[in-house]
């Protein structure tokens, strides 16, 4: 379904309050270039507060994953599995518990 629009025309992020993260707005740009083309997007976004250059978006594409996105990844296959293995009645406190004993402690896991 769509996003709810604001009175001012404005789109999901662009409700208002703090400036959206940058991969929120690589993922906008994302699915809107191949209708508007990058550099259009870019411009109407900054125009709304949301400074992004055409070539931030392309740096940030050629970019692979950070360490953090990568770990991020990682942990959600063991997060998943620790639900699936404890019948889905896990929540986030039992699921982290689990997967902090479960941890090597070379590789620690913070909140």
């Amino acid at each position: 379904p769509p996003e709810p629009a604001d009175p001012q025309g404005g789109v999901g992020f662009l409700w208002g309050g703090a400036r959206p993260p940058v991969q929120a707005l690589i993922e906008f740009i994302d699915a809107h270039r191949q209708r508007f083309g990058v550099e259009p997007i870019c411009r109407v976004l900054t125009e709304h507060g949301c400074k992004i250059a055409p070539n931030t978006y392309w740096v940030a594409k050629k970019r692979g994953p950070s360490k953090r996105a990568r770990r991020d990844e990682e942990l959600m296959f063991e997060i998943q599995r620790v639900y699936d293995e404890n019948l889905f009645v896990y929540g986030a406190d039992k699921i982290w518990t689990q997967l902090k004993q479960r941890r090597h402690p070379s590789r620690p896991l913070h909140r």
